[in-house]
């Protein structure tokens, strides 16, 4: 059985645990699981359910709230719950990183027609506990990345692309949820 996700207000959490208790038949007080926080000041909250008799117990309606792949966004959201868990409950040290600046080197333009650029991700503070990994990501065909996961990523322009506005984002994946983005016109 495959594990998905219910995202909901903490009531609606509740409601989806209940009904999936019911349908395995579990006694009262027993649950499958409990409501995450994922932004509790906007009451958004997660609850793991099963493929199968758990989720058939839903509504159609409570279906369209589950999510049987997960995105970077939810896989990084479920990421800053763990930390926010390891953080308050653990006796081992684990710094998150707090700020993530992009930079190119100076002076260094994206030209036209395969030109590259490389664009490093610095981050604050510099000994952060789970600082290689990062989640590189551009919001335009003009221009393609190549290395997503390291902390530099290389930036290639496609052909007639010239004048192309393209934005780069990195995202930090130590569950911090902090991220750079920039801006590189392709010259």
């Amino acid at each position: 059985m495959a594990r998905e996700i219910f995202t909901g207000t903490q009531a609606e959490c509740i409601t989806i645990i209940a009904k999936a208790n019911a349908a395995l038949g579990y006694p009262s007080g027993t649950s499958i699981d409990k409501p995450y926080p994922i932004d509790a000041s906007a009451d958004v909250y997660e609850v793991a359910i099963k493929t199968g008799t758990q989720k058939n117990a839903l509504s159609t309606s409570e279906k369209t709230k589950v999510a049987t792949a997960r995105t970077f966004e939810n896989t990084d959201k479920e990421k800053a719950k763990k930390l926010s868990y390891i953080e308050s409950h653990s006796a081992i040290p684990f710094k998150k990183i707090t700020r993530l600046n992009l930079r190119i080197p100076k002076g260094a333009v994206l030209i036209s027609n395969g030109g590259t650029i490389d664009v490093a991700g610095i981050i604050q503070p510099s000994d952060a506990t789970e600082k290689t990994k990062f989640h590189w990501s551009i919001d335009t065909p003009f221009a393609t990345l190549q290395n997503t996961t390291s902390n530099v990523c290389r930036v290639t322009s496609a052909p007639k692309s010239r004048g192309a506005t393209v934005t780069i984002k990195c995202n930090s994946t130590d569950g911090s949820r902090v991220f750079g983005s920039i801006q590189l016109t392709i010259g």
